[in-house]
C-alpha cells in the first residue's frame, strides 16, 4: 500500500500540484482511507519527501540504463540525452513533468525539509549531465573557438 501512495501521490501532484493536492486526493488516487495512509506516513510533507526520494530513484533507473549512455563521445551522450528527453513526450503533459520540479516550485520558501530532498535529487541528475558537458567541452570547444576566430570567418 506504500507505494500505491507513493504512486498515487506522484501523479496527483504532477497533476494538481502540491498545494493542490489533499490527502483525500491521494487516498482516493491509491484507493485506500486515510487511516492506512496514515500507518505509512505522519504528515502530506513526510508524503511528499518520500514521493521525492522515490521519484529520484525511478529517474535514476530511467536515465542511468538509458541506452545514450553507450556512446562514448560525450557528445554523442548529451545529443542522446536530449533525444531521449523528446521521445519521452508521447504522453500526457503531466506524466512526463518532474514531480520535482513541480514541488520546489510551490514549496521553496514553506517546506525546507521538501525542497532540501528536491533539491538534492535534482542536483544528482543534472550532475552527471555536467560531467557530459564539461567532457564535450574538453573535447570540442577548443576546436570550436579556433574554427570561429580562422580568417575563413
Amino acid at each position: 500500500m506504500r507505494m500505491k501512495l507513493l504512486e498515487a501521490a506522484r501523479d496527483t501532484i504532477r497533476l494538481k500540484g502540491y498545494a493542490g493536492t489533499t490527502v483525500d486526493d491521494v487516498c482516493a488516487a491509491a484507493g485506500t482511507t486515510k487511516g492506512s495512509f496514515f500507518h505509512h506516513f505522519d504528515s502530506k510533507e513526510q508524503l511528499g519527501i518520500a514521493a521525492a526520494e522515490d521519484f529520484g530513484v525511478m529517474a535514476k533507473q530511467i536515465f542511468g540504463t538509458a541506452p545514450y549512455h553507450a556512446h562514448t563521445d560525450p557528445l554523442d551522450r548529451l545529443l542522446g540525452y536530449v533525444d531521449f528527453r523528446i521521445a519521452m513526450l508521447d504522453v500526457e503533459l503531466s506524466m512526463y513533468s518532474c514531480l520535482l520540479g513541480t514541488m520546489v516550485q510551490e514549496v521553496y520558501t514553506t517546506h525546507p525539509q521538501l525542497r532540501t530532498v528536491c533539491d538534492r535529487q535534482m542536483t544528482e541528475h543534472i550532475g552527471v549531465l555536467q560531467l557530459d558537458i564539461q567532457a564535450a567541452k574538453n573535447l570540442y570547444a577548443s576546436e570550436a573557438i579556433c574554427n570561429f576566430y580562422s580568417p575563413q570567418n
